[in-house]
């Protein structure tokens, strides 16, 4: 980095699910239930995607505890640990609340590359909104995406 951040922070890219036996418990009774009605009315679709959503979670329980990493606001743009984004590629930022956390969604202009999220740790929603909007227009209007929800509620 070549000047003085604006802002900096470190916090986690994805929030920390704690899974109880119960969350388990039904987790296991769901899937062995899609199994055995797959099996009873043939629908081998049906077994095979439960087989491999199952094979998918497992590597994906896997995973290391959520990543910590510190975010640079700078003048120039935004940088996640290594990578740097350029304000020209970004087009706006958002933040969503949950009970525990808030996040900070910052989106690109390309539509295939996925939001930059961190969670805003101890740092004030306002001093990120004011740094942050000095370059990029806030899109309040913004909410998580149906896959995002569905991970959050499932704990994935």
């Amino acid at each position: 980095m070549e000047h003085e951040p604006l802002l900096t922070w470190r916090a986690r890219t994805r929030p920390k699910h704690e899974r109880s036996a119960l969350w388990y418990i039904l987790a296991i009774t769901f899937v062995l239930l899609m199994i055995l009605y797959g099996l009873k009315s043939n629908s081998w679709g049906l077994v095979i995607l439960m087989i491999m959503s199952t094979c998918v979670y497992y590597f994906l329980s896997l995973r290391p505890e959520p990543t910590v990493k510190t975010i640079y606001l700078l003048e120039e743009g935004v940088q996640l640990d290594l990578e740097f984004f350029p304000w020209k590629t970004l087009l706006g930022f958002w933040f969503q609340r949950y009970p525990d956390y808030t996040q900070l969604h910052i989106e690109h202009k390309e539509a295939w590359q996925y939001d930059l999220i961190i969670q805003t740790g101890a740092v004030s929603m306002a001093n990120i909104r004011q740094v942050l909007s000095r370059q990029l227009p806030e899109h309040s209007d913004r909410t998580e995406r149906v896959l995002d929800k569905i991970s959050r509620i499932c704990k994935i």
